[in-house]
């Protein structure tokens, strides 16, 4: 199938459909394009004329009319069902490097306009969703069990219903702004420090790649509650983003080091020794 790469796109696509975001005017139109190429191929090949039956039947109706002594049957049909079929073909053909063509317009636009969709179409809803998060953690308790939550006021029971929604929005999100962000991969911030939170070290001195964070729980909606309480920062942000704070922190170190090799080099080039 021509669109199988645009179809690890289709929850972004799906979640502007359900109203969550919105995307680029542009990139939606290069999408409907697709889409209505998609359904104009959908027919299969019992739309294409049978041109052996109507083989068949002629050959059927020589032999009646041989039989008979009647006039020979007209054969015209086989001619105009054949080019019949061969005009399907061929406009199956075209209509799928159409689609073709125009799915590679709709990933060439998303790569384009990949860091616009995260700044202006993502993030606001993502920061919308943190203050959710951020209401919800000063309602309900640290360990809420169901009975707690059974006889809790309405307030906390309302807010604890409410991140179920809240948390999958999140997440669909995320992983949006993970795909978009991978068209563009990062130079510094390999280890993903910065790739969801501002102040991962700050507030997970002992962070390293592959360690369970403290938050960590099965409940996704239980995570989200535990990082705000412990002060993160959640954001959404650009790979360009993630190495310039990436750079903010590290930079200095970086640019040192490369300051005392340098100094090195030059100092075994005058004949010294380490």
């Amino acid at each position: 199938m021509t669109t199988i790469p645009l179809l690890k796109w289709q929850p972004m696509f799906d979640d502007r459909a359900a109203k969550l975001h919105d995307l680029p005017a542009e990139l939606l139109a290069a999408h409907r394009a697709v889409e209505r190429l998609t359904a104009e191929l959908a027919p299969t090949d019992a739309d294409r004329p049978d041109v052996a039956a109507v083989e068949r039947r002629c050959v059927d109706d020589f032999r009646a009319a041989a039989l008979a002594s009647n006039a020979w049957p007209d054969v015209t049909r086989i001619r105009e069902a054949r080019t019949a079929a061969d005009d399907h073909d061929l406009r199956r053909q075209v209509l799928d490097r159409a689609q073709a063509r125009a799915a590679g317009d709709v990933l060439d636009l998303i790569h384009d306009h990949a860091d616009t969709i995260v700044t202006d179409y993502l993030r606001p809803v993502h920061d919308r969703l943190v203050t959710a998060f951020e209401a919800a953690a000063k309602v309900i308790p640290e360990a809420p069990t169901t009975d707690a939550l059974m006889r809790a006021p309405d307030k906390v029971r309302k807010a604890w219903l409410s991140l179920d929604d809240t948390t999958a929005q999140h997440a669909r999100l995320v992983s949006t702004a993970a795909r978009l962000g991978r068209l563009n991969p990062v130079e510094h911030d390999t280890s993903s420090e910065f790739a969801s939170l501002r102040n991962l070290k700050d507030i997970w001195p002992e962070f390293q790649v592959g360690r369970t964070p403290p938050w960590d729980s099965p409940d996704l909606r239980l995570t989200r509650l535990a990082i705000i309480r412990a002060g993160g920062q959640m954001w959404l942000p650009t790979s360009a983003e993630r190495d310039a704070a990436w750079w903010a922190r590290y930079g200095g170190q970086v640019e040192q080091t490369t300051r005392n090799r340098f100094a090195l080099q030059g100092f075994a080039a005058f004949g010294g020794s380490a």
